[in-house]
């Protein structure tokens, strides 16, 4: 039983790191084997999220960057900007210090364009008490850095040691279902359409617009890709009174591109709101003032936080057959009920 949020934060952020590292193992970092989730993972939303609960684990935020070094190839660039962009208080600098790394191993402008577009800051100078400690301890403090500092993230305000690539991290497992959007980007290529084929195979039909809210790129453009497919005789339309519907036969692309699913077709999550509902959470939680609150403001905080967080949650498209109480509940049972439903969100895609 939960008798503080500061409790319900610690448990919280070791299901989030849980959750984060059985995801990448999936798609091939390096470290313990997990089984695989019947879902479609999307890299740009979790790379996101990695980068900023990556803070919390250090060697889970090396190891992504590894993976980086090996995979960051199918990594669609423009859409990370598109993401980003939704979030108002994510701190691009991470992001653009890994970038800044990735760049001297990618000799291509992949990386450099990660900022394109987006307000960037200039480098911090050599004044260190502009300077923060990167990593953190569970308890949010921070992390004495021992040693020599990574130059590359002290450019851009954060202080650790340096990065170590190890390289130990695996290409893509083409066979694996939730590995489905980078498999169709080693087939179609980095680009948009690779996206809307990932969607429309795990879907019956989709009309444009709600291809572009998924897959986060503008709906003029999804419009424009989407009506050169059906040229191809393998995608087909169909319409419904005036909006006109995208399918294709899903059990010839299954084997087409090789990938038996272990039972149904593997789910589409929208991680974008998922994850960005996740994070509202941890920053609410993070907050200093929350643990001076009596027990009943926190309860009153919870509950409006878990409201602002609803629509993203359930836009998801994940069920959740234990549901946020909308009843007055103890402290104990409201927390406890709470972290349950997060804890099936996070912990399989069934349902």
């Amino acid at each position: 039983m939960f008798k503080s949020l500061r409790e319900f934060r610690n448990e919280y952020l070791e299901l989030m790191l849980d959750f984060m590292w059985r995801q990448w193992s999936q798609i091939g970092v390096f470290g313990e084997a997990y089984n695989q989730d019947n879902w479609v993972i999307d890299p740009e939303a979790l790379l996101l999220i990695s980068l900023e609960m990556g803070r919390y684990e250090p060697r889970m935020f090396d190891e992504v960057v590894d993976w980086l070094v090996i995979n960051g190839k199918w990594l669609n660039v423009q859409r990370l900007n598109n993401i980003i962009k939704l979030d108002d208080r994510y701190n691009r600098d991470i992001l653009f210090a890994v970038a800044d790394i990735l760049s001297k191993e990618d000799k291509s402008a992949k990386w450099r364009r990660v900022s394109k577009n987006l307000a960037v800051k200039s480098p911090i100078n050599n004044r260190e008490e502009l300077h923060q400690s990167f990593f953190l301890f569970k308890d949010g403090k921070p992390m004495p850095v021992m040693g020599k500092v990574d130059e590359t993230f002290r450019k851009y305000g954060f202080l650790r040691t340096p990065v170590n690539l190890r390289k130990l991290s695996k290409e893509i497992q083409s066979h694996s279902p939730s590995n489905l959007w980078l498999k169709l980007r080693a087939l179609f290529g980095v680009n948009l359409r690779a996206d809307i084929i990932a969607y429309l195979i795990t879907h019956e039909s989709a009309h444009p617009r709600r291809v572009a809210r998924e897959v986060i790129f503008s709906q003029p453009r999804v419009q424009t890709t989407m009506a050169e497919l059906p040229f191809s005789g393998l995608v087909w339309i169909k319409h419904t009174k005036r909006e006109k519907h995208y399918w294709l036969n899903r059990e010839y692309w299954w084997q087409a591109i090789n990938i038996t699913p272990g039972g149904d077709i593997p789910k589409w999550i929208n991680w974008v709101s998922l994850f960005r509902g996740f994070l509202h959470i941890w920053r609410r939680l993070s907050e200093p003032d929350i643990d001076s609150l009596s027990q009943y403001l926190q309860l009153s905080e919870l509950r409006q936080l878990m409201e602002v967080v609803r629509n993203d949650l359930e836009q998801s498209g994940l069920k959740i057959s234990h549901p946020l109480p909308t009843e007055p509940y103890k402290f104990e049972d409201y927390v406890g009920s709470v972290f349950e439903s997060l804890r099936e969100i996070l912990g399989s895609p069934n349902g």
